[in-house]
């Protein structure tokens, strides 16, 4: 590793480790929530989908799907369509799944699907999606293309256009302290463990910089190429334009003036 791979290193340890002083000194855990609205009335209890869920402020819900479970963050709205997926209408979740027990978050800006921690927010105009241990998987509206946001990184699926398919961005390094800070306050168990797992999640996030720049690099080389192509297949069609008007040149000499 190089001097100033290092030194990057090590100003992000120091950076994320400061951060984690704050989150411990300024978060509170959120309470859970003892009457949620649901609707229809007794649906959680019951098990019974679809199943459409609300949080107030400073409350949040853990509940199941199938056997994956989902912290429901505060003022937040969600419905459970099956043991499998929830739609997410507003605010955040948690999901801690499994590969035994996937779980998939949909919008109307598209879906996720994971086997492991990841987080899914909604906002006005698009759903961001969050890898916390493994891979998952987004799919746009629109696209029957799976993209994969990799560990450590997150990306958002955006508007619909008039195409029928939803904007996709690039994957980029989770943004520390808003993820600590909502991490920490659904987090349910000892303070001991959350620090240690905060600990994992810092070298995660700090090789995660490296895996963007890869990922940018190369949908970099990509849209060169891709303009590369369009100019070569421009300068083809242009060609043959031109060759085909000779003709036409030649055709109009030898037929109308007489000229061989």
């Amino acid at each position: 590793m190089t001097s100033a791979r290092w030194l990057m290193r090590l100003a992000l340890f120091v950076l994320v480790f400061s951060l984690e002083v704050r989150v411990r000194a300024s978060v509170i855990q959120l309470r859970e929530s003892e009457s949620p609205i649901e609707q229809p009335e007794g649906c959680l209890d019951s098990e019974a989908n679809p199943c459409a869920m609300q949080t107030g402020r400073g409350e949040k819900l853990e509940i199941l799907v199938g056997q994956a479970k989902v912290v429901v963050d505060q003022e937040s709205s969600i419905i459970r369509v099956s043991e499998k997926e929830i739609r997410l209408v507003a605010g955040a979740v948690w999901v801690k799944a499994t590969k035994s027990s996937p779980v998939s978050v949909r919008t109307e800006f598209g879906s996720t699907r994971g086997t492991s921690d990841f987080w899914v927010s909604r906002e006005k105009e698009k759903m961001i999606v969050t890898a916390v241990h493994r891979d998952v998987e987004i799919f746009p509206r629109g696209s029957g293309e799976a993209l994969v946001v990799p560990r450590g990184l997150e990306n958002f699926i955006g508007r619909v256009g008039k195409n029928g398919q939803a904007t996709v961005g690039l994957p980029t390094p989770i943004v520390p302290q808003p993820h600590l800070e909502r991490w920490a306050r659904l987090y349910s168990g000892k303070k001991a463990q959350f620090e240690k797992e905060v600990a994992e999640f810092r070298e995660t996030w700090a090789n995660s910089k490296d895996e963007a720049v890869v990922i940018h690099q190369a949908l970099f080389q990509r849209k060169i190429a891709s303009i590369d192509e369009a100019r070569r297949q421009a300068e083809i069609s242009r060609q043959k334009v031109e060759s085909r008007n000779r003709e036409l040149r030649d055709l109009f000499r030898r037929k109308t003036l007489g000229i061989e």
